[in-house]
C-alpha cells in the first residue's frame, strides 16, 4: 500500500516539475498516471481495511475500537478524497499536499497497533452520538443546498425574462449559488454515508448483545439507504458528466435530494420506531419523572 502511494506521489511530483510522462515511453497522459496509481493504492488499502475490521468482528470486538484502526480509516478516506478531487480537477497537483498526510496517518496506524483498544463502554457511547451528529449535519447541509437552489431558480427566472433586480433584497450571484448547490450535494453525501455506517455499527453491537432494538424491517432503514443511494449516484454523475454540472441540472438534483429527505423525515416521525423510546426505557424513566414531579410539588 505504501509503495503504491509513494509511486503516485512521485508521479505527481514528476508532473509538477514539468516533465512529460509520455517521454518515458508508456504513452499515458501526464495527469492519469498519478491518479491510476492512487486508485490502485486506495483499492488495496480498502481491502486491507476490510480485512482488519473483519478480524475484529470475528474476535467479538467493535469496529474502530483502537487508534490504529481510526488512523487506518482516516488515511483511506484521505486517499479517496484525493481521487475524487483529482478526477474533478485533473490539472491540479493536490497529491503533493494530500498524499503526505496519507503517509503520516499510515505511519501512525502502524506505530499504534500495539496500543490497547478503547474500553468497550467508551466505544459504545461514541457511535450513537456520531450517528446522530452525522445525520443531523447531512440534514442541515441538504436544507442549505435546497435554499440556495430556490434562490438560483428565482434569480435565473428573473434574468431569463429580463426582469429588473428585486428592490430592497440583495441576493448572491448565480455562480455562487450554483457552487453552493453543487458542494452541498457532495458534503451531504459524506455526512449521510457516515451516519449510515455508524448506525450499522450500533445495530451490529445491539445484535451481538441481544439488546432491544427496532427491527430491520423498519421503513426508516430502507428509506435511509435509498436516500444514500440517490446521493451517491447524483454525486458520481456530477463528477463524471460535465453536462450535469452546467445550468439548472445541478439545482434540480439538489432539490430532488431535499424531497427525498422530507419523505424520510415524515416516515421517521410518523411510522418508524427509530425515533421512539423502547418500552424498557419508558418504564425506567417514568418513575424518575414522577419522583421529580413530586419534588416540584413539595
Amino acid at each position: 500500500i505504501l509503495s503504491l502511494y509513494a509511486m503516485s506521489f512521485l508521479a505527481e511530483l514528476w508532473s509538477f516539475r514539468g516533465y512529460s510522462v509520455k517521454e518515458t515511453g508508456y504513452g499515458i497522459g501526464q495527469s492519469y498516471l498519478p491518479l491510476g496509481l492512487a486508485m490502485g493504492a486506495v483499492l488495496s488499502h480498502g481491502v486491507y481495511l476490510g480485512f482488519v475490521l473483519g478480524a475484529a468482528s470475528t474476535d467479538d470486538q467493535l469496529w474502530l475500537a483502537s487508534w490504529s484502526q481510526w488512523c487506518l480509516l482516516g488515511s483511506w478516506l484521505l486517499g479517496a478524497i484525493y481521487i475524487v478531487f483529482s478526477t474533478y480537477r485533473r490539472s491540479s497537483s493536490s497529491g503533493l499536499f494530500v498524499l503526505p498526510l496519507v503517509f503520516l496517518l499510515l505511519i501512525c496506524s502502524y506505530s499504534t497497533v500495539d496500543l490497547p483498544d478503547f474500553e468497550r463502554s467508551e466505544t459504545i457511547v461514541v457511535w450513537p452520538y456520531l450517528h446522530g451528529f452525522s445525520l443531523l449535519s447531512g440534514t442541515l447541509v441538504i436544507t442549505l443546498g435546497f435554499a440556495a437552489s430556490l434562490m438560483y431558480l428565482y434569480l435565473s427566472y428573473r434574468l431569463r425574462h429580463r426582469l429588473p433586480p428585486p428592490s430592497g433584497i440583495r441576493f448572491p450571484s448565480l455562480e455562487w449559488l450554483h457552487t453552493v448547490s453543487e458542494r452541498t450535494l457532495f458534503l451531504s453525501t459524506f455526512f449521510v454515508s457516515l451516519g449510515v455506517i455508524s448506525g450499522v455499527i450500533v445495530k451490529y453491537y445491539k445484535f451481538l448483545h441481544e439488546e432491544g432494538s427496532f427491527p430491520l424491517t423498519d421503513p426508516i432503514i430502507w428509506l435511509t439507504f435509498i436516500l444514500l443511494g440517490w446521493l451517491v449516484s447524483a454525486s458520481l454523475f456530477t463528477l463524471f458528466y460535465r453536462s450535469i454540472r452546467q445550468g439548472q441540472n445541478m439545482v434540480y438534483l439538489t432539490i430532488a435530494s431535499f424531497v427525498f429527505l422530507v419523505i424520510v423525515l415524515i416516515v421517521l416521525f410518523s411510522q418508524s420506531q427509530h425515533a421512539r423510546p423502547s418500552a424498557e426505557r419508558v418504564a425506567t424513566k417514568r418513575p424518575l419523572m414522577e419522583k421529580e414531579r413530586g419534588m416540584a410539588d413539595v
